[in-house]
């Protein structure tokens, strides 16, 4: 009885506060936040009447991961939620190839810190200009998540989200979940489950077939009231979980990225597919706070883009922003940029100031480089504090002649091969002359 308690006093006080919120921190109109209310109090009862929500997996356990292969998916950055409805944008990132990864790095008591992490590459369109760059996308963040409800405590109960990897085991077809809350078209999800009569799935962990997976179809529990022109924005998504551990194995849309980084993800065909968990070892904290690990090194790189095609003797820029991922302030960084292999000719500084970076806060930097021939280099960046190395990365670029310096290349090619072969035809005819008249 005080588990159900404890449930419905949760719940009311998410709805008082989600009725009674401050207006200016969310966009929800007093029809959206009505049939939020209502929504919530028939799903609060649902959730005491029914099977237990609130379970946790007996293989979640401190170094549990689960990987993922991200395939064919397009990726849009969205810059503004100032209109959820109309979200701003200029830039979209397709042929999208890459991992996603969750674990969990420690337990405390009823909660697990998880690290999240994804590393994508694909070929970004400005929106505006029409060029064609290829970008590297590297980002990784924390959740600390009640293993029990699944509940993120990065979120609150004004604006919450629930962690969507894993489902309670023994979830049964008809069941209903509550997702959480997304801006992107001001969207409160919801979610029910439905016998799965697909296909076998095949993953490099094993095969499930359709005896083994439950379905889950998520919707937008207060409709579309404004008419977005980017229909295909909807953050609603279509899982896949497997009945006996409550994992997931396959989804279409991945909500996490959106939440937190402003990133939708559209992966339609093939999906987000699981490809093996397992575990491995964590780092040792001797923190028992609430706050989220830090890694020995916080600095990470975010994206890298530069020309998917890069001309011989003309300049190219290359551009990099470097991510603080933890709530600390930096001391003074340098950004460093050398070749490894050959020369090329660095235009700009290549030190260039970055200064302090605030916790999660991100700084682009820039070269201007030209490469000196038709081969392959290897760059290093490198981030530094006081002649301390935080982080480096090898890239590489690959030059190729232009079209027209191409067709002139072998043109002079041409022309050499028919003066050698016409001196040597020529040498031995008055070879020859010269034997005949002796």
């Amino acid at each position: 009885m005080g588990t159900v308690l404890t449930h419905i006093l949760r719940v009311t006080n998410m709805l008082s506060i989600i009725i009674d919120g401050n207006n200016n921190r969310q966009i929800i109109s007093d029809k959206v936040k009505k049939q939020g209310y209502i929504f919530l109090l028939f799903w609060s009862l649902f959730s005491i009447i029914s099977s237990p929500v609130y379970a946790s997996p007996p293989w979640l356990t401190e170094g549990f991961y689960a990987k993922y292969n991200i395939e064919s998916a397009t990726f849009i950055p969205i810059e503004s939620f100032k209109d959820p409805y109309n979200p701003q944008f200029t830039y979209i990132i397709e042929n999208v190839t890459g991992t996603f990864f969750w674990k969990v790095e420690e337990i405390r008591g009823s909660s697990a810190v998880i690290t999240v992490n994804f590393s994508v590459k694909g070929d970004a369109i400005n929106l505006k200009s029409g060029k064609f760059t290829h970008v590297n996308l590297s980002r990784s963040f924390h959740l600390l998540v009640d293993i029990n409800s699944r509940f993120i405590l990065n979120t609150t109960r004004t604006d919450p989200f629930y962690f969507p990897y894993w489902v309670p085991i023994g979830t049964k077809a008809g069941e209903e979940v509550f997702i959480g809350h997304q801006m992107l078209e001001n969207t409160w999800i919801i979610g029910k489950f439905y016998p799965y009569g697909g296909e076998t799935i095949y993953t490099n962990w094993k095969s499930f077939s359709k005896n083994d997976v439950i379905f889950l179809c998520t919707d937008n529990m207060t409709g579309f009231r404004h008419l977005n022109p980017y229909v295909f924005l909807s953050p609603t998504f279509n899982a896949l979980y497997e009945r006996e551990t409550g994992i997931l194995i396959k989804i279409d849309f991945e909500p996490l990225i959106t939440r937190f980084l402003n990133i939708f993800a559209n992966i339609p065909f093939p999906e987000m597919v699981l490809d093996h968990i397992g575990i491995e070892p964590v780092r040792t904290t001797n923190s028992s706070s609430m706050k989220p690990l830090q890694t020995s090194s916080n600095i990470l790189v975010s994206s890298i883009i530069f020309p998917s095609h890069v001309e011989v003797g003309k300049e190219f820029e290359l551009s990099i922003t470097i991510f603080n991922n933890s709530t600390l302030r930096t001391g003074s960084l340098k950004a460093l940029m050398y070749p490894l292999n050959r020369s090329v000719s660095v235009l700009s500084a290549k030190e260039i100031e970055i200064g302090e970076l605030r916790g999660l806060e991100s700084r682009e930097v820039k070269w201007r480089i030209m490469l000196q021939s038709e081969d392959e280099y290897v760059l290093r960046f490198e981030v530094v504090d006081d002649n301390t190395v935080l982080l480096e990365k090898n890239i590489t670029v690959k030059g190729k002649l232009s079209h027209l310096k191409g067709e002139w290349l072998f043109l002079g090619i041409t022309i050499a091969l028919i003066i050698a072969l016409s001196s040597i035809v020529l040498w031995r005819r008055r070879r020859n002359a010269y034997f005949k008249m002796v």
